[in-house]
């Protein structure tokens, strides 16, 4: 015999809920269960997770970060071979593959982007720089159109200083 009684449940049967964000949501949880493991790592007081990352040798980078120094210049103009030799101030500064150039410090300007072309050389633009092994001293050679200028110069490592 039927039940008259109408019965009133008020759970409501089971399905997964289907949002446009679904995917969202579940790519937001995922990541933020990732990020639990290497906070765990992270507060481990061991000796290594003490030190400073070191710097990588100079050597072992494409393009080292230096600054090298440079106080007279030989210009050979084109036309005639003539040298003339003069005091020419070169401040050089290699940061990352940008080069700045100027006849100081202060007044360095961004000269242009520099590549490396061989395993001790690097051009940017009509310029080139070569550099001896130890990366200490080299030549910094810049073509022009009826003359090319050639200068000594000594590199010292880039020191950052923090802010």
């Amino acid at each position: 015999m039927d039940d008259p009684t109408p019965h009133f449940c008020m759970t409501h049967p089971v399905r997964p809920v289907r949002t446009p964000c679904r995917p969202a949501v579940l790519a937001a949880v995922a990541l933020s269960l990732s990020l639990l493991a290497p906070v765990s790592w992270a507060s481990e007081p061991t000796e290594k997770a003490r030190r400073p990352t070191p710097r990588p040798a100079l050597s072992a980078q494409a393009i080292p970060e230096l600054v090298c120094t440079g106080a007279r210049a030989v210009t050979i103009t084109h036309a005639s071979l003539a040298a003339r030799e003069e005091a020419t101030p070169l401040h050089l500064r290699l940061r990352g593959n940008l080069l700045y150039l100027g006849p100081d410090a202060p007044s360095e300007k961004f000269f242009g982007l520099i590549n490396r072309s061989d395993r001790r050389r690097w051009t940017s633009g009509t310029a080139t720089l070569m550099l001896d092994e130890s990366l200490q001293s080299g030549v910094w050679s810049r073509s022009s159109l009826d003359s090319t200028q050639v200068s000594a110069v000594r590199c010292n490592p880039f020191d950052r200083k923090s802010p």
